[in-house]
């Protein structure tokens, strides 16, 4: 079970999640999002020198370049794209780190549509519908994905809290790789509970 939390944007509490051993933490690059890391050049040299983890960096439909210039200036390990991105962004971004693709989950989504993202993807991300590009704390009916033709592994996001952990014991997918936290561990936007996701962690991994 994978573990990603994301949403960081203050240094010392990066720093006490780290402590928590996740797989990967997610810094979100989208000047809309009330976690928007912004542009500050010494954040950016903290973000690179984090090596005891894998450094997301969420972006909305930005421009390649601009994300690349990112992923340089903070190390960047992977770039998960939660825009209407083509499949010929991920492609470009795909020959420079892997590549995450997020999709909003409702019971219209069309599954064939994962197909053109698939060769140029390492993961899938599935979250709730929400103008605000994640964070929503809302959940979706992780059941609409169940028997569903799921080419590459993935991650359940939207929603997830605390109470969640018996409920993602139970779900079984054979892509189900990990999951995705956010704004259910918040004391305020961007600032993570690290000792309720410390019992959330260890409830998940024991």
């Amino acid at each position: 079970m994978n573990i990603k939390i994301c949403g960081l944007k203050e240094l010392q509490n990066i720093r006490d999640v780290i402590r928590l051993q996740p797989d990967f933490i997610g810094l979100i690059f989208h000047p809309g999002s009330k976690r928007f890391v912004g542009s500050d050049p010494g954040f950016f040299a903290y973000v690179r020198s984090i090596k005891l983890v894998k450094k997301v960096g969420v972006f909305v439909d930005e421009q390649p370049d601009v994300i690349l210039d990112r992923v340089a200036a903070c190390g960047l390990d992977v770039v998960q794209l939660h825009g209407q991105e083509s499949p010929d962004v991920c492609r470009q971004l795909a020959a420079r780190l892997p590549v995450w693709k997020a999709f909003s989950m409702d019971d219209q989504f069309d599954f064939a549509l994962l197909s053109a993202y698939q060769p140029y993807c390492r993961h899938f991300l599935f979250d709730t519908p929400s103008p605000l590009y994640g964070g929503s704390g809302r959940p979706f009916d992780w059941q609409l994905l169940q028997d569903k033709p799921v080419p590459l592994p993935f991650f359940l996001s939207g929603g997830i809290s605390a109470s969640d952990a018996e409920k993602i014991g139970r779900f079984v997918h054979p892509h189900f790789e990990g999951i995705d936290v956010n704004s259910c561990f918040e004391l305020r936007p961007g600032y993570k509970d690290t000792k309720l996701l410390n019992t959330f962690i260890h409830e998940l991994r024991h």
